[in-house]
This record gives structure tokens, sequence and C-alpha cells, in this order.
């Protein structure tokens, strides 16, 4: 799994939001693993 850096933040919102979805978001909380999907963007 790659992490996106900031750089890929500072570009155009609407294309930033276009290349977000399909990534997953990966969080561990408690020992916890969470996984997401990103399905839905705004911009």
């Amino acid at each position: 799994m790659k992490i996106l850096q900031r750089r890929f933040y500072a570009k155009n919102t609407v294309d930033a939001a276009k290349k977000l979805l399909g990534k997953l978001i990966y969080h561990k909380v408690n020992g916890f693993e969470l996984l997401a999907r990103i399905v839905e963007t705004e911009a």
C-alpha cells in the first residue's frame, strides 16, 4: 500500500478528487485495523 504524499493534494482540487476515487484508507486504532475504499468525492 502506497502512502500519498502532500504534493498529491497540492494539485487542482477536481483532479485530486478524481484520483482519490477507488483509493483505500487505512487506520489502526486500539489494535484494530480499519480499511475503507473511497467511493465518492466532492470538489
